[in-house]
């Protein structure tokens, strides 16, 4: 059995379950492709940030599956980065970092929703391997 690939794609965490990121990207236009590895990109800084910034300011708790999510959309970063190092290297994650982090210092009182966000598209992914059997 494969184990599910996941991305990011219009602000959606997404779900190919039949194969590899390699065998995902062939199925993919150009512009997609791009597209997908620019917003996963940007979204595991922004969960590093809500994990560095926005919990602590919160004093929300970041747990393990909170963890193992953030492990997972790291995993499809580096698959991509495997894949397609030049795409990946177009985006600096200094200057990502550092934007979602400033505007997180600004709208804390907004964070909270946003990790309310993130604990419910946890909670599907962590559903979905459960579903695949996966560890």
């Amino acid at each position: 059995m494969n184990k599910p690939t996941y991305f990011v794609l219009e602000g959606s965490i997404l779900c190919y379950p039949d194969g590899s990121m390699l065998e995902f990207h062939s199925q993919v236009t150009s512009e997609e492709w791009e597209q997908i590895v620019e917003e996963t990109f940007k979204y595991n800084i922004y969960l590093e940030c809500i994990k560095e910034i926005a919990c602590p300011k919160l004093e929300e708790e970041w747990d393990n599956d909170l963890q193992r999510y953030k492990d997972i959309i790291n995993t499809s970063v580096s698959r991509m980065r495997n894949i397609d190092a030049l795409l990946v290297a177009k985006f600096s994650h200094r200057v990502i970092k550092e934007s979602y982090s400033k505007l997180m210092e600004e709208r804390v009182d907004d964070l909270l929703v946003f990790i309310e966000e993130v604990k419910r598209e946890k909670r599907k992914i962590i559903d979905q391997q459960l579903k695949f059997n996966i560890d």
